[in-house]
């Protein structure tokens, strides 16, 4: 059906609906939450998506929509941020800030085609993917599933997400899954790092900072956006027409649904007060632009009521229940995707064409921080490896939150049902093919006990008393116990003798990071830098490898260790990809999407800060982050020369700035630059201008001792900044162009 057909056809069954299964219809409650009376109750009333079910079981109650009147489709939803990881047998891949580091929009879209794939044959159509939020106060829980801090890099890749979910333009009818963007808008940029906390920003920054990323998606195609639990500026996201109406549908374009994200619609009552009873909550998330009602069952009652009343417009309902009809319609789901579970016959859930694309991208998702002395790769001499610390073996560290490992009830007993490699493996598989000793020295901890055996330290993110208040129960404590921390050193020491290097692998896990899971220190875990420090004074060589699902504070092993490599959540192939780093089968490429701070006290540590701070520095620290955005090392050496652009652009043209410089790998070593495009506004009507821009960049394989000239098309509106009046505009000026990876060149540019 074209179009026209497809909103024909959604007027047609909406107009036999009475007003009950209308409301039913913009309804999404989850399965794993009801019994089994009230599930096929709400399938009766013509529920219209449930949650937290897959395989045969949603596909048993996909049947039982035929035996309902208007025979209409159940829309299933499921979180897949990084592949369809809630299922143990699926292609888990690296976490959204793991993708980002590669800077590959092609490999991100090619990924999210095959997590659409596996997500499908599950029974399953609705993907809250991609995540938009920015990662810019790293205390925040959640960070692993941003793209970063920078919301040009953010709307490229989550473009590239949506196209791989849903298809380049229309929607693949046979494995095509609806994209949903989430979660709009601003939701890490909460007060302290608290996660769905108050907002405190205007409108403007709203404008210029955070809806960028989200018009890239509807550009793309996007057909459903989430709202965030959060307030702005003391506003509920799910109460705000401006946002919802005026600006995402009457500004941006958005044609799809829009879904408030978990009983966000109760949440106005029972944890923002803004809403006296679930009348008024429900009347108010309706009216300002909420077109499908997630996990709140007593909306159902109250919309009726306010309908029949007369308090709220029949005609909000018919609108929002269009949408959706004609989302389904779109996707084919009244059609053989309603049954594709019955009609599969070879699964493809992590078959070797899934898994060798999700290796090929991981490899390319390891960042090099540091290599003093050129440690990496590693001698073809050395006779023994050491291999020590929390995550060296930790499954699921590498899979991180959003996982079978966290969801639906955390339990870390799991196990893949797939490719798993652990560092450990990773580097004792390579090891064995060089004839190399591999020693291992597994993790005595954390641990539960039923008594402190040390110290607290209330400076310990795994100190006993904050392992006790920050996870309870839910992490398997029993009553009169805590968790702690109690290596053995001696013992790690013992398997470190002898060794030409030792490896220590270190970071967070998933209770440490994750939904809930905010953090006020970003330090590593005491035993983990006692760890460390113990080794070097040991005399050993130290590499550092990190496995997070954020940046960490790490200022001792940026200094003391003779190189590092970090890794946001990898996935199944994190063991191999930092091994072929080690042992220079893989030349990383791999750049931060994020800033490392020094220390916690200076977040927020993102790039693009703004100037005009009185001082430019704080009396106790360095005012630059250990590590900035796009840093990232190479066993390539990149020169770049010849930066060129046009001495002066006309702003009304409309033309693209087209901008090239050289670049040369002055080494012997085959490599890939990511040539990355900055600007700064010289002088602007707005006294908010960063002190630059990232606005472009390029993968460039350049083989050793060639050089390449790389172009940047530049369009003008990226050069526009968002005035008092709300409104884009580009002012007449001096604009400074900074362009290169690690080597930087600038030229100034006048826009006229």
């Amino acid at each position: 059906m074209n179009q026209q057909q497809i909103i024909d056809k959604a007027k047609e069954i909406l107009s036999k609906m009475s007003l009950p299964e209308k409301v039913a219809q913009i309804m999404q409650l989850s399965y794993a939450h009801m019994s089994e009376d009230d599930r096929r109750m709400w399938i009766e009333r013509g529920i219209g998506s449930l949650l937290h079910v897959m395989g045969s079981e949603a596909q048993r109650f996909q049947d039982m929509t035929m035996e309902t009147k208007h025979q209409i489709p159940l829309l299933f939803g499921i979180d897949c941020v990084r592949g369809h990881a809630m299922n143990p047998a699926a292609t888990v891949f690296p976490c959204g800030l793991g993708m980002a580091t590669s800077f590959n929009p092609e490999m991100v879209e090619r990924a999210c085609e095959i997590a659409a794939r596996e997500v499908i044959e599950d029974a399953l159509h609705m993907v809250f993917s991609p995540v938009l939020c920015l990662g810019r106060d790293t205390r925040w829980g959640r960070v692993d599933e941003t793209f970063g801090e920078d919301p040009y890099l953010s709307g490229e890749l989550a473009a590239a997400m949506v196209k791989g979910y849903q298809g380049d333009g229309e929607m693949r009818q046979d494995t095509g899954v609806l994209a949903c963007a989430k979660h709009y808008l601003a939701h890490g940029e909460s007060l302290g790092g608290r996660d769905s906390y108050d907002v405190p920003i205007t409108n403007r920054k709203v404008m210029e900072v955070f809806a960028p990323p989200f018009k890239k998606v509807v550009e793309a195609g996007c057909k459903s956006i989430m709202t965030a639990y959060h307030t702005i500026d003391g506003l509920p996201c799910t109460a705000n027409k401006w946002l919802l109406t005026d600006l995402l549908r009457g500004e941006m374009g958005f044609e799809g649904f829009v879904i408030t994200d978990w009983d966000n619609t109760g949440r106005l009552m029972w944890q923002q007060f803004f809403s006296p009873d679930m009348r008024h909550a429900a009347k108010t998330a309706i009216e300002a632009g909420n077109d499908m009602i997630m996990s709140t069952p007593s909306f159902y009652e109250a919309a009726i009521s306010m309908v029949e009343s007369g308090e709220l417009d029949e005609k909000r309902i018919d609108e929002a229940a269009l949408r959706v009809l004609r989302v389904k319609l779109e996707m084919g789901l009244f059609g053989e995707k309603r049954s594709y579970f019955h009609n599969v016959k070879n699964t493809t859930m992590a078959c070797e064409e899934h898994l060798r694309l999700n290796e090929e991208f991981t490899n390319q998702t390891v960042v090099m921080l540091e290599n003093k002395n050129s440690t990496l790769p590693l001698s073809r001499d050395i006779k023994k490896i050491a291999v020590v610390g929390p995550n060296a073996h930790n499954i699921s560290s590498q899979f991180g939150d959003w996982t079978f490992y966290t969801h639906p009830k955390p339990d870390f007993a799991k196990t893949p049902k797939s490719v798993n490699i652990s560092i450990w493996d990773g580097i004792a598989n390579a090891a064995k093919e060089r004839d190399i000793e591999v020693a291992f020295r597994e993790w005595d901890g954390p641990k539960a006990v039923y008594k402190r055996e040390e110290p607290v330290n209330p400076n310990d993110i795994q100190s006993a008393q904050r392992e006790e208040a920050s996870l309870g129960d839910e992490f398997g404590l029993k009553a009169g116990q805590v968790r702690t921390c109690m290596p053995d050193y001696d013992k790690m020491l013992g398997v470190c003798e002898g060794a030409d290097v030792v490896v220590a692998v270190i970071g967070d896990d998933p209770t440490l990071n994750g939904e809930e899971r905010d953090r006020a220190n970003l330090d590593l875990p005491l035993a983990q830098q006692k760890m460390l420090e113990l080794i070097k004074e040991a005399g050993h060589k130290l590499i550092v490898v990190g496995v997070s699902g954020k940046p960490l504070v790490v200022p001792w092993a940026a200094e003391n260790a003779d190189a590092m490599l970090w890794t946001f959540c990898p996935g199944m192939y994190g063991g191999s990809a930092v091994a072929g780093v080690l042992f220079g089968d893989i030349n990383p490429s791999a750049r931060l999407p994020i800033s490392f701070p020094f220390h916690v006290g200076q977040i927020p540590v993102y790039y693009n800060q703004l100037p005009g701070w009185h001082g430019e520095k704080y009396i106790d620290m360095p005012k630059e982050p250990l590590y900035t955005f796009g840093y990232g090392l190479s066993f390539s050496d990149f020169v770049f020369t010849n930066l060129e652009c046009p001495d002066s652009v006309s702003a009304e043209s409309g033309d693209d700035i087209k901008i090239s410089v050289n670049v040369t790998n002055h080494s012997e070593v085959d490599g890939t630059s990511v040539v990355q495009l900055f600007f700064r506004d010289m002088v602007s009507s707005v006294c908010s201008t960063p002190v630059k821009q990232f606005k472009g960049f390029e993968r460039v394989f350049v083989k050793a001792g060639e050089t390449k000239q790389v172009h940047f098309a530049l369009s003008p509106d990226e050069l526009a900044i968002v005035d008092h009046d709300l409104r884009r505009v580009i002012e007449k000026g001096t604009f400074n162009l900074i362009v290169g990876d690690g080597q930087y060149l600038e030229r100034e540019f006048e826009v006229n």
